[in-house]
This record gives C-alpha cells, sequence and structure tokens, in this order.
C-alpha cells in the first residue's frame, strides 16, 4: 500500500510538472503573438497617416486648376481616405487585442494555480490517510474498511472471556503438571486450536519456564466445557504459577470462577 501511495503522489507531481511547463509555453507564444499583433497595428496605423495625406494634396492641386464657377457634380468615386480604417477603430482594434490576449493569460496562470492546489491536496488527503492507518495500528488495533467515509459503524463488541472453574497442580519430580476445567460462556463464542499456558515463577517473581498444551475439545462451543493438563519439566525452584489461554492469534482473556483460590496458585510442596 505504501508503494502505491508513492506512485501515486509522484505521478501527481510529474503532471503538475508538465501542465506547468504546456501553461508556460502557451503564455510566452500568447505573448510573442500579442507582440507581433501590436507591431502589424502600429505599422497599418503608420501606413493610414500617410494616406490619410495624399489625398490631401490631390485635392489641392485639383481645385486651383478647376474654374470658380464649375459646376459638375462631384464624382462618385470613393476616395481613397473612405477605404482606409481610420486611427481610433485601429488604436481599438489594437486594445481589444491586447486585452483578449491579457485575458487568455490570466486564464492559463488561473488553470495552472489550480492544478497545483489540486496536487497538494492529493498530496495531503494521500498521507492523510497514510498516517491514520499508522495510527490504528500503533494503537494496537486493524483499521476498519469505510472508517474513513465518515459513515458511523457499530463499535466491535469484546469477547466473552471464558470461565475458569476449577484449577489443581501436582509435582511429578522435578516437573509441574497442571490441570483445571475451562467453560465457555453461552454468550460466547465459538474457538478454535485453544492453547493453556502455563507460567512459573520462582520465589523473587522471575519467571523461571513455561509450557503450553491444547485443550482437550478441538473446538469449544458456547455453553460447553473442556479439560486441559500441562506438563512442565524444570520446576524445582517454582513457588507460584499462572495460567492463560491463547488461540491461533490472540490471547483469550478469562475470569476465575473457582471459589476458594485466585487464579494465582501457590505451590505446595
Amino acid at each position: 500500500m505504501d508503494m502505491t501511495l508513492a506512485l501515486i503522489t509522484l505521478l501527481s507531481l510529474v503532471v503538475a510538472t508538465v501542465m506547468s511547463l504546456v501553461s508556460w509555453r502557451l503564455i510566452r507564444d500568447e505573448r510573442a503573438r500579442s507582440v507581433a499583433r501590436v507591431s502589424a497595428l502600429a505599422a497599418t496605423i503608420q501606413d493610414a497617416q500617410v494616406l490619410h495625406d495624399l489625398p490631401l494634396k490631390a485635392l489641392a492641386a485639383h481645385a486651383a486648376l478647376a474654374p470658380a464657377d464649375s459646376r459638375a457634380p462631384a464624382s462618385r468615386v470613393p476616395s481613397p481616405e473612405s477605404q482606409v480604417p481610420s486611427p481610433e477603430s485601429l488604436e481599438h482594434e489594437m486594445f481589444a487585442s491586447a486585452q483578449a490576449a491579457s485575458g487568455r493569460s490570466r486564464l492559463a496562470l488561473a488553470a495552472t494555480i489550480l492544478l497545483l492546489v489540486g496536487t497538494v491536496g492529493s498530496m495531503a488527503v494521500v498521507l492523510g490517510v497514510l498516517g491514520h492507518s499508522g495510527q490504528s495500528v500503533a494503537d494496537g488495533r486493524a483499521p476498519v474498511v469505510g472508517e474513513q467515509d465518515g459513515k458511523t459503524r457499530a463499535p466491535i463488541l469484546p469477547a466473552v472471556p471464558l470461565e475458569l472453574v476449577a484449577l489443581g497442580h501436582v509435582r511429578d519430580a522435578d516437573g509441574l503438571v497442571v490441570r483445571g476445567v475451562l467453560r465457555n460462556p453461552s454468550t460466547g463464542s465459538e474457538l478454535d486450536a485453544l492453547t493453556a499456558v502455563v507460567l512459573l515463577f520462582n520465589r523473587d517473581g522471575g519467571l523461571v519456564t513455561s509450557g503450553r498444551a491444547a485443550v482437550e475439545a478441538a473446538t469449544l462451543e458456547p455453553g460447553g466445557e473442556t479439560t486441559f493438563v500441562v506438563t512442565v519439566s524444570g520446576a524445582g525452584d517454582v513457588e507460584r504459577y499462572r495460567v492463560s489461554f491463547r488461540s491461533v492469534d490472540r490471547v483469550v482473556p478469562h475470569v476465575d470462577q473457582r471459589e476458594v483460590r485466585s487464579q494465582k496458585s501457590e505451590v505446595r510442596s
């Protein structure tokens, strides 16, 4: 899972870098086109001013040669200046093009910023999920599927503890034999491959040795009982012992239901 998250993060960074380069090239090309457009419009304006001057001189010369009382109708041929756009319109087009180019540049920049923000957000979510999963493992519980979706899940109820109803021990030469009876409450769950574990301690409370053995019943059903016998060698300097029970992957809790003594029993010669 860690490798998958790392690959996703790396891919997001690569996509963000590529999109940034593409946006930068688009902005650069748009600016180059804008500069070329402004230059072309400036040249057109300059040519238009030259065309505006020529007809005035031609008209002045024609007026000097024509008689004062001429009644000839005005020529219907359009003058060259009527076909040339005015400097005001050219200037308006130039600034309109510049504004459009500036708007496209801002749009490309905004798209790049949004892409970077999305990439950073994705990385934050991925790292948050990874950190939460690590915290769940550190707390000693397995992460629950669907825990991050915000839905209310029913809490996992703890297992019903087993009941130790009888316990005894017998010395056997240098060893110790521990016997007992274990009961699974009717509200408990079915248990397979149950093992009894015996820890032996000396007078100072130090662990001397231990032993384990499977209980008699292969499957302990709710409401059922089973016996267990654990033989531990090297128990010459043992003062007390402790009994616990385990399944395949965990420690199974139990409560002492004996009438006389607790689970920690003193060894007597």
